[in-house]
């Protein structure tokens, strides 16, 4: 999931505690960051 995160454009800082929780700072979009959990076998939602 990290390097799925890290890939995604926008993403200035990233911290994973699997297996449930990604912390992601900079101007990526909840969509994009989704998406790239998505296609790397994960499940993904917001929370806030």
């Amino acid at each position: 999931m990290r390097s799925a995160l890290a890939d995604v454009e926008g993403v200035d800082q990233l911290q994973v505690s699997l297996p449930d929780k990604a912390v992601v700072t900079g101007s990526a979009t909840p969509d994009a960051l989704i998406g790239a959990v998505k296609d790397a076998g994960y499940d993904a939602e917001v929370r806030q």
